[in-house]
Order: C-alpha cells, then sequence, then structure tokens
C-alpha cells in the first residue's frame, strides 16, 4: 500500500497532466503564455486545487477561459480597424476619447488603446491594406474650435477601450464625454466584447470589435460559490450574473473573482493578474 506522501504525489502528477492538457487545447493559453508562464500558471493552479473538492468544475471552467496577453493586440487592433476603416471610408480625422470610469473619472485600459491607434503600426495596416492614412487627434480638453471641427462630416469622434462587459462602462462614457464636449460619441472601438455585452450595446452606439466572446453557459452558480468559500476568495453577487472568463492585460472585474483574487486561504498568488 502506498504511503501518504505517495498518493499526494501521485494526484500531483495527475493534475500536472490534466493542467498541461488543458493548456494545450485552449488556444489562448497555449499561445498567451511563454514557458516560463505555464510553469507560474501550473504551480498557481496546483496550489488551489488542494483545496478544491469539485475540482472537474474548476477544469472546465479553465477548459474555456480566454486569455489576451499584450502580444495579441496588434492582431486585434488590425481586425478592429480594418471593421472601422471599411464601414466608414470616408471619415479623415479621427477625435480618440478613451473610455473612462464614471466612479472616479479615471482612465483606465483607453489610454494604452490611444497609443496603440497612434502609432506607427496603423500607419502599416494602411500600407498593407492600400487604405488612405487618417488623421488621429487624442486630448482630454479640447477648444471650441477643435470641437466644430468634430462635428465636420469627415470627422468623427471614436469611444476606444480594450474590452467591454456589459457595456455599462461605454455608457457612462458617452454620457462623460458628452457632457464635456457636447458630443455623445456614437462609435466605439474595441480589442475584446463579450456577445452579450456587444448586443445590448447595439442600439446606442456602432461597436468595431476584433473578437466576440460569448459567455460561459451551464455554469453552476453554487459550486462556483463553494469553490470561492474553499479558496477563501471573497465574492459579490454581480459576477455571477456575468459567468466571464477573460483576461486582457489586467482581468476585467466580472471575470469570475475565483481566478484574480488572491486566495485568503493558502496565502497563494491570484491565477491571472487584476
Amino acid at each position: 500500500m502506498k504511503s501518504i506522501e505517495f498518493l499526494e504525489r501521485d494526484n500531483v502528477e495527475e493534475e500536472s497532466t490534466r493542467i498541461k492538457e488543458i493548456i494545450n487545447k485552449n488556444t489562448s493559453l497555449r499561445n498567451g503564455l511563454n514557458e516560463n508562464e505555464k510553469a507560474i500558471f501550473t504551480r498557481n493552479v496546483l496550489t488551489d486545487l488542494k483545496y478544491i473538492e469539485n475540482k472537474s468544475t474548476f477544469y472546465k471552467l479553465l477548459e474555456v477561459y480566454k486569455y489576451y496577453p499584450l502580444k495579441t493586440y496588434p492582431d486585434l487592433v488590425k481586425k478592429a480597424y480594418c471593421n472601422f476603416r471599411e464601414e466608414l471610408p470616408k471619415k479623415k480625422s479621427i477625435y480618440l476619447l478613451p473610455a473612462i470610469s464614471q466612479q472616479n473619472y479615471k482612465v483606465n485600459s483607453g489610454i494604452f488603446m490611444e497609443y496603440l491607434m497612434q502609432g506607427g503600426f496603423i500607419d502599416f495596416i494602411d500600407i498593407e491594406k492600400d487604405m488612405k492614412n487618417i488623421s488621429f487627434f487624442r486630448k482630454y480638453q479640447y477648444t471650441d474650435k477643435e470641437i466644430v471641427n468634430m462635428k465636420k462630416e469627415n470627422s468623427l469622434v471614436l469611444l476606444i477601450d480594450d474590452f467591454i462587459g456589459t457595456g455599462k462602462s461605454i455608457r457612462e462614457s458617452q454620457e462623460y464625454w458628452k457632457e464635456q464636449i457636447g458630443i455623445k460619441p456614437e462609435h466605439c472601438l474595441t480589442l475584446v466584447a463579450m456577445e452579450a455585452g456587444y448586443n445590448s450595446l447595439q442600439t446606442d452606439i456602432t461597436l468595431f470589435v476584433g473578437e466576440i466572446v460569448k459567455y460561459v453557459e451551464n455554469i453552476d452558480i453554487q459550486e462556483i460559490k463553494k469553490i470561492a468559500d474553499q479558496l477563501g476568495v471573497e465574492v459579490d453577487g454581480e459576477y455571477f450574473d456575468l459567468t466571464t472568463l477573460v483576461t486582457m492585460l489586467r482581468t476585467p472585474n466580472n471575470t469570475l473573482p475565483i481566478f484574480w483574487k488572491k486566495p485568503s486561504i493558502n496565502g497563494g498568488s491570484a491565477i491571472f493578474k487584476r
């Protein structure tokens, strides 16, 4: 009969093999994580699994998790930008407006999107697709003359962000910029959007998206809450209405918190960064 030590070692080896299989099958994890990151990811998942009773549920969530690190951004920008140019080919002057948190009026990931949109990368896309260059403008305060220019037929104000969940932050940003410049943005470019948020915004704003992600279906919310309790992760009921499993440069807070909050039960690290 094997000792408890050997049984635990067998379990770790079995679980490590299962995690490796998940990484290999999940394209976003396989392509998004480098070898060192895969090792850290495996270590953090193994640490959590020690305290999780229903491991199969946790594995199922990892199988469908979407991971978009920085190196995936250029392709997503290209897709969203090409959609934008195809839809609005006559626009020549684009005023970039980052999505802004209504709670603290701080610019979040939208500011990083501005740099991506203004960099030489966009010029290369124009050359590749044989499209005429357009001008991008980026400010947080505009003069009356600039606001008048925004309203010209060949101009456009464009909200930008890297992720849309429910669409709440985009609606808040529309109202914020309407107060600031007297124009409510009617177009938004984003890298990734949840399908439900994308659909809910269609009547309010035209979206140009790199990739649309569906919500995870058939999740037993009670099992998720049990896992959260077992890990010592505090949760808020609002997260479970979304069942989002997405990490960008940072993890959106509507992703299930068991993946981005540090588990208090073991003092370990969160699997993905918030």
